[in-house]
């Protein structure tokens, strides 16, 4: 396997940083998969997308593994999701 270094700007790389959390990689198995994506695609191979298990299994198993009733995990994503806005909101529009 070869290595290839890249430069990106902070932002770029938080938001894909951001992106492989999401999925539970690190940033830098998310780029090789990404990039193992595109290399196909341009090989005429048709690019997989996840199937709904894969997007959402990771999820699914932790909420199963702490015990948490389905009330509870849907109060806390909904929570998740309304802490997440108002940080979108503040980074918008930050402080005169």
């Amino acid at each position: 396997m070869s290595t290839v270094t890249v430069e990106l700007p902070p932002d770029t790389e938080k938001k894909l940083r951001q992106r492989a959390s999401l999925q539970g990689q690190t940033l830098e198995v998310f780029l090789r998969e990404l990039a193992e994506r595109e290399a196909a695609a341009t090989n005429g191979v048709p690019v997989k997308s996840p199937t709904f298990d894969e997007l959402t299994g990771p999820i699914a198993r932790a909420v199963q593994a702490s015990g948490m009733t389905g009330e509870e995990a849907e109060d806390f994503f909904a929570e998740a999701v309304k802490e997440r806005r108002a940080e979108r909101r503040a980074a918008k529009d930050p402080p005169a």
